[in-house]
């Protein structure tokens, strides 16, 4: 998927005022430098079909990117660039530098955020592989190092991964909701 430039106009019901501009997604400072680092990585992971390719994903983000504390809110953008530059990150890196390069690969993927969110949120993927929705989380847990990939809902259930499975397609051996 590559950008395409657009020029959107907002028109308000209440007012006759319009308001411009190409969207802060576009205009942050990170979007090309982020989507051309992602797309040369992407070069060496890409695999024989998409579930090998997410596989390489995830084992890359696992293994080059440590787990760091980030400390105020950033942006999406800015989780992933940092992920992919400075190899650092929390949950919410991880997760956005695999989002960016499957992306970028073309395979269709989700954010699953913890629910409900206790002390803090944690996010994931879900990644649809060979027609089903699978749970995949490259981020690194101290008691847990093992790589979260391609799980279903029964396999993923742990503390760090309760989700309201209402707000998401059915996944893999799962039902709608989540028990």
């Amino acid at each position: 998927i590559r950008r395409q430039d657009a020029h959107v106009t907002i028109k308000s019901t209440d007012t006759d005022e319009s308001v411009s501009g190409a969207g802060s997604m576009w205009d942050s400072p990170y979007h090309n430098e982020l989507y051309r680092l992602a797309y040369d990585l992407l070069d060496e992971l890409r695999g024989d079909d998409d579930r090998e390719t997410a596989l390489n994903i995830f084992t890359w983000v696992h293994s080059y990117v440590s787990y760091e504390t980030v400390m105020g809110t950033i942006t999406f953008e800015e989780a992933a660039y940092n992920a992919l530059t400075k190899h650092s990150g929390d949950c919410y890196g991880f997760y956005a530098c695999c989002k960016v390069l499957l992306d970028c690969a073309g395979i269709p993927n989700m954010t699953v955020l913890r629910d409900p969110i206790t002390y803090n949120g944690h996010y994931w993927n879900l990644v649809k592989i060979d027609g089903e929705w699978y749970h995949c989380d490259s981020t690194k847990f101290m008691n847990h190092q093992s790589l979260y990939f391609e799980l279903t809902d029964d396999e993923i259930m742990d503390s760090r991964h309760q989700f309201n499975g209402s707000m998401l397609p059915v996944r893999a051996d799962g039902t709608p909701e989540y028990a």
